[in-house]
């Protein structure tokens, strides 16, 4: 009988592990945000302002974002998600990253190689399709910030001259005039062809 009581004991052991160890995976799945059918961005808060989906002169490997804050306010991000189309790119910002009002906040891919003269404010995983993807900007509460939609192309930049695409003021695109674009300084005038 003392045998049956210790491997009854051992049992629940067990149990209480598993149930423990269940607990602390529910805690560190990622909940990622979603755009929902009819979602319009606010854009009244953090914008995308500037992006690399092409890459640089050096590697098409080495792409960028840029979000501007447009509100008044410092805006803390934690919470706030970029997600692309298929799920490749899942940037969830962490406590402490912010961005202060009009300014700018860069992240890169894969390591800080992408934009050399700028130091990026984070770097991130996964890689933007040239054509046929999308962009959304999420805050804290899963509301839609900004999006892009390249359907099937982005909206501006250029893969061969590897200008990339800028904000303009309307909050409307534009091919960089600068080629390599402008990281953490203001946009440019945009690029027009001399026919």
């Amino acid at each position: 009988e003392v045998k049956k009581e210790k491997t009854k004991n051992t049992k629940t052991e067990k149990t209480k592990n598993k149930t423990q160890n269940i607990g602390k995976i529910d805690l560190e799945k990622e909940i990622l945000c979603a755009k929902k059918e009819n979602d319009q961005p606010l854009q009244n808060k953090i914008i995308f302002n500037e992006i690399a989906w092409m890459g640089s002169q050096n590697s098409p490997n080495e792409e960028w974002i840029e979000l501007k804050n447009i509100s008044n306010e410092t805006i803390e991000l934690k919470g706030w998600q970029i997600i692309n189309s298929d799920q490749k790119i899942k940037i969830i910002f962490k406590e402490g990253e912010k961005i202060e009002p009009d300014g700018t906040y860069l992240l890169e891919r894969n390591d800080d190689n992408s934009v050399p003269k700028e130091k990026a404010d984070k770097i991130y995983k996964g890689a933007l399709k040239n054509s046929k993807e999308s962009l959304y900007l999420f805050d804290q509460n899963c509301q839609l910030q900004d999006e892009i939609i390249a359907d099937p192309d982005w909206p501006a930049g250029d893969n061969k001259t590897k200008r990339t695409m800028e904000r303009k003021k309307d909050l409307t695109w534009q091919t960089s005039e600068d080629p390599g674009g402008t990281p953490k300084r203001e946009n440019s005038p945009g690029y027009k062809e001399i026919s």
